[in-house]
């Protein structure tokens, strides 16, 4: 069973990564966020490890907190791996986890993919079993996360510069900052996009 991994990122597909350790390429299927790391960058993974008869595949993410929080959506009942990591995908570990002690079932059922009943399933077989939990990462105010999507943009977007947003603790002002950092952050993939594209075309 693999548990961890760490090496760099050789290439991404839809909605995976093929990462290289030492020579050899392990495909580990990702949240949206980690799939915006960019090709070649070093990373770490905690991976689950999904074998049966005919499959062996990797689910990988980045803290130990998100693999707790997968673990025990998989247990729920109709949930599950691809299902758990949609879930993820749309919000930090620590949001989803507040939302479930707060028996909060209208939050959960507005990510892409969930329904209402499985969002209600998901309270009542997981409410009582997450006191334990604790979230080392950078913590994302779901208000400012909220607003921010509201906006038009996506959470892997967000989720990209929450450690730039950690620390401030007023609503509207993280909310300012974060228009700043993600618009400038439009703009130079865009730069990055039209340099890329004039080298491919100087090599045809």
């Amino acid at each position: 069973m693999i548990g961890y991994l760490k090496g760099n990122i050789k290439y991404k597909g839809t909605d995976y990564l093929v990462i290289d350790v030492n020579g050899v390429g392990y495909r580990v299927e990702a949240t949206k966020s980690m799939m915006l790391k960019e090709d070649y960058s070093e990373i770490e993974v905690f991976i689950y490890s999904d074998v049966g008869d005919k499959y062996f595949r990797l689910f990988g993410f980045p803290n130990k907190e998100d693999l707790f929080l997968f673990e025990k959506l998989i247990s729920v009942s109709g949930i599950g791996p691809k299902g758990a990591l949609n879930i993820l995908s749309y919000h930090q570990s620590q949001i989803l986890v507040k939302a479930i002690i707060e028996g909060d079932s209208n939050f959960l059922s507005s990510i892409p993919g969930l329904g209402k009943k499985v969002a209600e399933r998901i309270v009542l077989e997981l409410r009582g079993k997450l006191d334990n939990f604790q979230y080392e990462g950078v913590s994302l105010n779901r208000d400012v996360q909220d607003a921010l999507i509201s906006l038009g943009f996506s959470y892997e977007e967000i989720s990209s510069i929450s450690n730039d947003l950690a620390g401030i603790s007023d609503t509207k002002d993280a909310v300012k900052k974060g228009l700043i950092l993600l618009k400038n952050s439009s703009t130079n993939n865009d730069r990055s996009h039209e340099s890329e594209s004039n080298r491919n075309d100087d090599n045809l």
